[in-house]
């Protein structure tokens, strides 16, 4: 029986020893991999993309034409936002300022030369007016001097016939220098008008042309500048 307990004991003691060796070699099967603390919230994941953006709408602005020489004053940024109406290129007016000034002095001494023009007309009208007021009332003394009779000579009634005769000439030359004068103060003042309109013209074209050199955004946008190869210089097109 001694013998028997010795035994049991053994068994024992070695399941006991078996057993912790079991649970130590468990505990340390745990697999070393990193880890974090999990929290609710929002996921933000980055995704980049390559490729060309194009707008679904394109408006190209050019330089204005028969505007001479331009320089530029003013250029919107590169990718700014503009609104409708602002202003994209401002150009430099100097030149057109300039030509308005002329044009505006051309103007005025259109209507001046108009103005003498009408006042030379009145003038010439009144002065052939009255020569032909003139000429009128000698046909009709010479008329009257014809008329005697045989209250005066031969002579007498000759010479009244004689002047009526000049009296009537000169109403016809004085009829056809009143036309002639009424045709030439015409003509002097449509060339006087036509004057004043070129010069209402080109001081219109100008005035449109410096307000042209203000390129203004049609729409609300975005501002893309594109080069020009046409136009070479130091700092490139």
């Amino acid at each position: 029986r001694l013998g028997g307990r010795k035994s049991l004991l053994t068994i024992g003691v070695l399941v006991l020893v078996r057993g912790g060796l079991f649970a130590t070699v468990g505990r340390g099967s745990v697999p070393d991999v990193p880890t974090a603390d999990v929290t609710r919230g929002e996921f933000v994941d980055a995704l980049e993309l390559r490729g060309e953006i194009r707008p679904l709408k394109s408006i190209v602005l050019s330089s204005p034409m028969q505007s001479g020489e331009l320089q530029i004053l003013k250029l919107a940024s590169n990718g700014s936002k503009v609104k409708a109406g602002d202003i994209v290129v401002q150009f430099d007016g100097t030149t057109l300022q300039r030509t308005i000034q002329e044009k505006q002095s051309e103007f005025k001494q259109a209507l001046a030369e108009i103005e003498q023009a009408n006042a030379q007309a009145r003038i010439a009208n009144e002065q052939n007016a009255t020569a032909l007021m003139k000429a009128k009332y000698d046909i009709e003394r010479a008329k009257l001097d014809i008329n005697k009779g045989d209250t005066v000579s031969r002579i007498e009634n000759e010479q009244a016939k004689l002047s009526l005769a000049d009296a009537e000439q000169r109403l016809k030359e004085h009829e056809e220098k009143m036309r002639s004068d009424r045709t030439s103060a015409e003509a002097d003042l449509s060339s006087k008008v036509r004057k004043r309109e070129k010069a209402i013209f080109d001081l219109k074209r100008a005035e449109e042309g410096l307000e042209r050199l203000q390129v203004k955004a049609p729409t609300d946008g975005v501002v893309n500048i594109l080069p020009n190869y046409r136009s070479g210089s130091i700092m490139g097109s």
